[in-house]
């Protein structure tokens, strides 16, 4: 385990001002070099003791080079440098730029659930710009894997004709398009979020792909455009998705611009969300649509009358992304690693609210927000769980950042504890005999 850094620690040329967070790959934060203050990382996974390190570091080299040499760079935070020092042992570091006086979307969105506080075009002027930046980011050939309100920042510029400057941060486990991510086949799992999850996030066999984000980015604009998340329901979330039960959007403003605009945004905008990865349209097209100017064909994603569809009608191939690579098919797990997907990890809250999880998960506060108000006592990263290399059993491990202590079936679980159905997970203080938000593990065989 990594010596955790205090303030006024230095390392390198790195002076430690304050923690943000800890999860599990990694613990984040606040440094300042030469007067610049920055996004300082130390990583728990890799160390230098593991098997795919040097491959990592060598992703994280092409990744930045992918970023700084394109349009990308205007549209994520800046990789100001990555290196090893010792630090209670070798340890991996990297810094990021420092993003602040911006608010992220998860924030915005919050602000225009109040009636009259955000307009339309403010809605839709966030949308294309996020679907730019996307867009950008394909074409220098990465797939964040990650996509989630929080992680796009936003900044007011009225200088602009967007009037939005946008960033996409939290790219480390980002992958290559072209090439497959180092811990491919590990026991690390591909990131991912409850509620943003892809259907290639969630079947076995499968790695994120572009076509991925575009999943994500379908949920985003559906709340962003819509006012509702397609999908709101941890408990039956993985079927709905798979089974394409997304409403018909029904956007709360206009699309104008070119013949049936507004109709062939609304097809595009659902089409997003097709369980099937090469039937997605990309970011340019989606962007194009947003903008009224989208002029390829149009797949017929109409709801037949009764209900809503599992299967799309006459649905149009996307035009393939402009990438400055070959597109790689997503790339099957091998055999052992794809029996991790045999048991997924449930979380029924008492309400009867479920968080599902088939990968690797950070939980708090917002993951859990769905489940009860109780969720406010959790910090962002309030705990993690994992499946093993065998995907037999489920592992908690505490976030020591947190506020408040995790804890399984009343008992504080500092270290990693092996999760069994009927376990009780929540948060309090067992010596105060505190138990706030009380979730019960289901462990559910895959399919």
């Amino acid at each position: 385990m990594p010596r955790k850094a205090k303030p006024g620690d230095s390392i390198g040329r790195y002076q430690i001002e304050k923690e943000i967070n800890a999860g599990a790959m990694a613990i984040a934060y606040k440094a300042v070099c030469g007067g610049e203050t920055v996004f300082f990382k130390q990583y728990k996974s890799p160390t230098p003791t593991v098997s795919w390190y040097q491959k990592y570091v060598e992703y994280q080299e092409e990744l930045k080079r992918r970023i700084e040499s394109t349009n990308a760079k205007n549209f994520s935070y800046r990789f100001v440098e990555f290196f090893e020092a010792s630090f209670g042992g070798k340890n991996f570091f990297q810094v990021f730029e420092w993003v602040e006086g911006g608010k992220d979307l998860e924030h915005f969105l919050q602000d225009s659930r109040v009636p009259g506080k955000v307009t339309w075009d403010q809605r839709l002027t966030l949308a294309r710009v996020m679907m730019a930046g996307i867009n950008a980011i394909h074409e220098a050939g990465i797939v964040h894997c990650d996509l989630k309100p929080p992680n796009i920042v936003l900044f007011e510029d009225r200088d602009i004709a967007a009037g939005y400057r946008l960033k996409v941060i939290d790219m480390d486990f980002s992958i290559l398009k072209d090439q497959a991510a180092p811990w491919h086949g590990t026991d690390t799992g591909y990131v991912g979020t409850p509620l943003y999850f892809s259907p290639e996030h969630l079947q076995k066999g499968y790695a994120p792909i572009q076509p991925s984000d575009i999943f994500t980015c379908g949920l985003i604009l559906y709340e962003l455009l819509t006012g509702t998340h397609p999908y709101p329901d941890e408990s039956s979330y993985l079927d709905a998705a798979l089974g394409w039960r997304a409403p018909q959007p029904k956007l709360l403003g206009e699309i104008t611009g070119g013949p049936n605009a507004h109709d062939v945004a609304v097809s595009i905008l659902r089409q997003c969300l097709c369980p099937e990865a090469s039937k997605r349209p990309t970011a340019k097209d989606v962007n194009f649509a947003l903008r009224g100017k989208f002029d390829g064909p149009v797949p017929e994603s109409v709801p037949p009358k009764g209900g809503s569809p599992t299967t799309p009608v006459s649905p149009t191939p996307p035009t393939p992304p402009v990438s400055p690579t070959p597109p790689m098919p997503p790339p099957p797990l091998p055999p052992e690693v794809e029996t991790r997907a045999g048991v997924r990890l449930e979380l029924v809250s008492e309400s009867g609210k479920t968080l599902m999880c088939g990968i690797r998960t950070d939980v708090g506060k917002h993951v859990c927000g769905p489940m009860g108000e109780d969720a406010k006592f959790m910090t962002d990263v309030q705990f993690t769980v994992e499946p093993n290399s065998a995907g037999t059993e489920w592992i908690l491990t505490h976030s020591s950042s947190a506020k408040n202590q995790s804890l399984v079936n009343g008992v504080f679980q500092a270290g990693p504890v092996k999760l069994k159905n009927g376990d009780v997970v929540s948060v309090g203080n067992a010596a105060k005999n505190i138990v706030k938000l009380p979730m019960t593990v289901r462990l559910v065989a895959g399919t």
